[in-house]
Formats: C-alpha cells, sequence, structure tokens
C-alpha cells in the first residue's frame, strides 16, 4: 500500500472561507464536523453533524446554492430557533395562560439543544432522544435561586414536571409547524412517543386541609381572611378567577345561589378551560360572602371596577400574593397559629373544596362528574385525582368504630326507643308549619363569637341555612 493511496491519504486541510459563505465547526470529542451560515434573516443555521469534514463541506455547499437561488426560506427552510419565536408569539397572541413559564421554559432548556439552529426536516427522533438524556442529567438550585445566592443552596435533578413540560412544548411546536405547513408534507413530529417515565413514589401527596385543619383555621383567622379562605373552599374558584370576579356575576338572590365565572385572570382574560361556567353556592359560601360584603364595606370605600374581592385601594389583588404584598407572610402565620406543619399554598383550598365534595363534608358526597362540572374540568382524569379523598373517609369511620360486633349488638339492646315525632324534626325541620328551627344563625345571635362564620364540627350541614337557602344536596340535584 503506497502512501498516496486513498485509504491513508490525510483529510484535506481545513481553509478559511469567505465571509458570507459560512464556515465549518470539528468537535473535537470524535471528529465530527458540521457547517454554519446565516440565512436570508441574518439567523445562524447550523447543520445536522457529519462523520467528516468532506461530507459537511458538501452539505454546506448544497446549503449557500440554495441560500443564493432564493429558496432558502421556502417550505421546509425554517430552523427551530426562528420557528420557536414564531410559534410563542401565536400562543401569546390565541390568548395563551401560561406564557411566562413557556417562554422560561424554552430560553432554559430548549435552546440550549444542539439542533436549535437546525432546520426542522434535519431533527430526528435520535437527536431529541439525546436532548431527552441531557435533560435527565442536568442539575438546578431550584426556582429563585439567584435570590438566596448566599444560602449555597445545594444542586437537585430537575423535577419530573418541569422535564415533561419541556417535552410537551418542543412536541407542540413540531406539530404547530406540520398544521401550518412549515415543513415538508412527509415530515412526521420527532417528539411522538418521547416522555420521561414517572419516578416511583414512596409517599403519598396530602395538597389539601383536613376536616380538623379546616376547624383549626376556622378558631384562629381574622374575620375578613376567614370569609376569603371559606369562600375558596366552598366554590373551589381558582385564585386567578377569585381576582377577577365582579359584583355582576354574583347572585346571591337566585333561587339556587351562583357566581357566573367569566374570566380566568384580570382583567378579563378567559377561564383555563376557555368556557364559562356557573358555580352554584353552598350554604358555607354565602355565609362567608355576606359577611366578607360587610366587611368590605368599611375596609375598601373605593371600588370602581365593580370587584367582588378588590384589593385595599380598589385594584386587583396581586397574582400569587391574594392576602396582599406580605401573603407569605400572613399565610405561614395563619398555618403556624393552626397547627398545621406541612406545606400548603393557596392553591390546595381548591383541592380542599374538591376533596371535600368528594368526601361528603358539606353533608353530601358528590360524584366525580358532578365534581367535574363544578371545577370546569375538561378531562375527567384531571377530576379522578382528587380520589385520595375516599382513602381519608375511610380512616375516618375506621376512627369512629369502636368496639366488636358483640359489644354494639349489646349497646343496641339496650339503647331506648327513639321518638319518632323528634326523629321527623331532625329529618324534616320545615315539617311542623310555623315552628322555628334550632339552627344558629352567626350573624345575628349574641351567642356565636363574631369572629366564626360557624362552628367547628358544622362543616357539612345539610340543612337549610338561617337565610332559608336551600341545602348542598337541594343545590346540586338543582344545578346538574
Amino acid at each position: 500500500m503506497t502512501k498516496d493511496s486513498p485509504e491513508t491519504s490525510p483529510p484535506p486541510a481545513r481553509q478559511r472561507r469567505r465571509r458570507g459563505q459560512g464556515g465549518i465547526e470539528v468537535r473535537s470529542s470524535d471528529g465530527a464536523c458540521r457547517g454554519h451560515y446565516r440565512d436570508a434573516r441574518n439567523e445562524r443555521v447550523r447543520m445536522p453533524w457529519c462523520a467528516n469534514q468532506r461530507d459537511a463541506e458538501e452539505q454546506l455547499q448544497a446549503a449557500l446554492e440554495e441560500l443564493e437561488a432564493g429558496h432558502a426560506l421556502s417550505v421546509g427552510g425554517r430552523t427551530l430557533r426562528s420557528w420557536g419565536n414564531d410559534f410563542l408569539e401565536a400562543r401569546e397572541r390565541d390568548g395563551g395562560r401560561n406564557k411566562a413559564s413557556e417562554h422560561a421554559l424554552w430560553n432554559k432548556y430548549v435552546l440550549e439543544a444542539d439542533f436549535i439552529d437546525w432546520r426542522l426536516e434535519d431533527i430526528t427522533s435520535r437527536d431529541v432522544k439525546r436532548w431527552l438524556k441531557g435533560l435527565a442529567a442536568k442539575k438546578t438550585r431550584g426556582r429563585g435561586a439567584h435570590r438566596f445566592a448566599s444560602r449555597a443552596r445545594p444542586l437537585r435533578p430537575l423535577s419530573w414536571q418541569t422535564k415533561t413540560h419541556a417535552v410537551n412544548l418542543l412536541r407542540q411546536a413540531f406539530e404547530s409547524a406540520i398544521r401550518d405547513e412549515v415543513v415538508d408534507e412527509g415530515f412526521t413530529n420527532p417528539c411522538v412517543g418521547l416522555r420521561f417515565k414517572r419516578p416511583p413514589q414512596t409517599t403519598t401527596p396530602t395538597n389539601f386541609f383536613t376536616r380538623t385543619e379546616i376547624e383549626s383555621i376556622q378558631r384562629v383567622a381574622p374575620l375578613g381572611v376567614l370569609a376569603l379562605l371559606e369562600f375558596a373552599i366552598a366554590t373551589a374558584l381558582r385564585q386567578g378567577e377569585m381576582r377577577a370576579l365582579r359584583d355582576e356575576d354574583v347572585h346571591l338572590d337566585a333561587e339556587v345561589p351562583f357566581v357566573h365565572v367569566r374570566y380566568g385572570r384580570p382583567p378579563k382574560a378567559p377561564t383555563k378551560s376557555g368556557k364559562t361556567r356557573d358555580v352554584p353556592l353552598l350554604p358555607m359560601a354565602v355565609r362567608a360572602l355576606r359577611v366578607w360584603y360587610d366587611f368590605r364595606a368599611t375596609w375598601c370605600t373605593y371600588n370602581p371596577r365593580g370587584l367582588t374581592f378588590p384589593a385595599l385601594r380598589g385594584g386587583y389583588r396581586l397574582e400569587g400574593r391574594f392576602l396582599g404584598r406580605h401573603h407569605a407572610e400572613i399565610w405561614q402565620d395563619l398555618l403556624n397559629k393552626a397547627g398545621i406543619h406541612r406545606h400548603l399554598v393557596w392553591h390546595d383550598l381548591r383541592h380542599t373544596g374538591a376533596t371535600a365534595l368528594l368526601g361528603g363534608y358539606f353533608g353530601h358526597k358528590w360524584r366525580l362528574e358532578e365534581i367535574q362540572s363544578f371545577l370546569g374540568h375538561t378531562e375527567i382524569e384531571t377530576t379522578q385525582r382528587y380520589a385520595h379523598a375516599l382513602q381519608e373517609t375511610l380512616n375516618e369511620a375506621a376512627r369512629a368504630t369502636s368496639g366488636d360486633i358483640q359489644q354494639a349488638g349489646q349497646e343496641a339492646e339496650q339503647a331506648p326507643a327513639p321518638d319518632l315525632e323528634e326523629m321527623q324534626e331532625v329529618v324534616d325541620p320545615d315539617a311542623r308549619e310555623g315552628e322555628a328551627t334550632t339552627e344558629l344563625d352567626p350573624e345575628l345571635d349574641p351567642a356565636v363569637p363574631a369572629h366564626r362564620l360557624q362552628a367547628p364540627g358544622t362543616i357539612g350541614c345539610a340543612r337549610t341555612d338561617s337565610n332559608g337557602r336551600l341545602s348542598a344536596s337541594k343545590a346540586d340535584a338543582l344545578s346538574s
């Protein structure tokens, strides 16, 4: 074999290309090469990696000829970077709710991918899998780490939810490119079927307030804060929906009191599902709302927008700070006074409301389909996560059960016969016409403490309230 044979000839020496003709870069780890150039938008375009420099040169030359012929921006000529900007802007114009988080995911995780400057058709499933491996190995110090730099927060892997959101956003970007015919007709989404496996769980997260914790909060919360908390639990409205709620959408004088939810967040953004809905007000919500109206009359005298829950000066409440600028301090102090030492946030009040309906805290157990309509969920699978209330109901029933079968039988034999007339009074308080019920009115009766909307343990009272409102079961029957 001669020295100058093709098998042993060295690779061609790298030559500096003229300005505007792109260039070739070599990867030091394995010697792979790829070209790069500027397209008609003056955006940097990186070609896919090639095994040797000769293939990279040919690939780059073909791209430059296409650019010179004026076809670089034809169908299939967009890069992921340029298309990603248009994709995010289009989602924002269409009323996307999570524009800030989507931009953050794209800038922090998608822009660092090797194929960000490739043409969309050149990105394959193998390239996306390589990017997923990088995400799996990536570590972070958590949200807001720049504000706690002095505390030296330890690095930890990205959460499963963050990685899943990043993959879903990239998948939607490719789907949008296919739908808008930005890529060739035969192009398939390289993200189809790719997802992160959910890590196994060894503990059951409890992101809702239990019945005992609700009663503890009712004992220690100030009047105004308690009205907000009880309304949030009894209606299960999202924080943004409460911030945008207006008095004109509250119908307390209807046969079945309800609120008409039109907006998902201020000032007039659509709801998360894109649909309006009517939420019937349970007696607990009606009492809390009446107390809040009395409190608001002296606390906030300027309310030009007619907001149901305005801020102190009449504006919208801050996102993530529903209780004011010192929301975190007020919330944590409330949890500490109530003896709650778990991590719970305001949105968990919505989970608590759904759990209370499913577990029968209000005196009647709702079905999942009814709770789905009450919460405004599009898919029933989203509502099924509240099935953990069933386990808590079983635990409470077990704690309330004592003795064995023989003891229970003996107690039943020794118990006196029930009074049928007394039972009729309990079952149907309106059976005797003209007789007043024994239920206390927390707004009028001086025996009820002023800082309490209802006594501990009465969450779940199924009878009519002091204002003659319908019970939760009847309201549910009329609203379904």
